[in-house]
């Protein structure tokens, strides 16, 4: 397919459960919306995604 040559592939971010803590706690109860990007990963992040990749090896997609 030619689209799937131009299209770059999407990075899945697995944000850190703290960082994701923090930003609700601003948004819950000083309506403060975040600023910036968050690039910080959970440390797990690179196992979680080799988990999904062997369960979908197994799933056949």
């Amino acid at each position: 397919m030619l689209l799937e040559a131009l299209v770059a592939p999407l990075h899945r971010v697995f944000a850190d459960p703290d960082d994701v803590a923090d930003v609700a706690e601003g948004l819950v109860h000083h309506w403060r919306t975040p600023h910036g990007e968050y690039g910080r990963e959970w440390d797990p992040a690179s196992e979680l995604r080799t988990a999904i990749e062997k369960f979908r090896q197994l799933r056949g997609s």
